[in-house]
């Protein structure tokens, strides 16, 4: 399987999870899944650890191996930093609302998590229109290390 696969596969499962969650706080509070959205922060936590793994892994030390300085190191090196980042607001976010009264604050924390998901899409939107520099031809789907070592 190819990184960009692996890659995609990585945004579909944040994005399926960012779907449930919508669809919860689209609800009032009193109808609110609260065991549900307590779940699926744990499940976006672990999503997120393993994207960023895959990212530091499979595409940014994979770009050290080129010697020469070039986009495709810039593009990895950002996309690892932007990783990182996007992991310490989701914690921030998460222990904002770990020992609050998510119903007693709906209007808050609906507000808070739909900001929080805009985030993840963002990046991900982001990372989908950086691939588009990597991938020479159109229908070869390799990372800029990849295409490196097929050189």
């Amino acid at each position: 399987m190819k990184r960009l696969d692996i890659l995609a596969r990585h945004h579909d499962r944040l994005r399926e999870i960012l779907d449930t969650v919508s669809q919860i706080i689209a609800s009032s509070s009193a109808d609110a899944d609260l065991d549900a959205l307590r779940h699926l922060r744990r499940e976006t936590v672990e999503a997120l650890v393993a994207y960023q793994r895959f990212v530091h892994e499979e595409i940014f030390e994979p770009s050290l191996l080129d010697a020469e300085a070039n986009p495709a190191r810039s593009d990895a090196r950002a996309l690892k930093i932007d990783c990182i980042q996007l992991q310490r607001d989701y914690d921030d976010f998460g222990m904002r609302w770990a020992h609050r009264d998510i119903v007693e604050n709906w209007q808050e924390y609906r507000l808070s998590a739909n900001l929080m998901m805009k985030q993840i899409r963002d990046h991900m939107a982001q990372v989908v229109e950086m691939q588009k520099e990597w991938v020479v031809p159109a229908a070869d789907h390799r990372t800029p290390a990849d295409q490196r070592q097929r050189a």
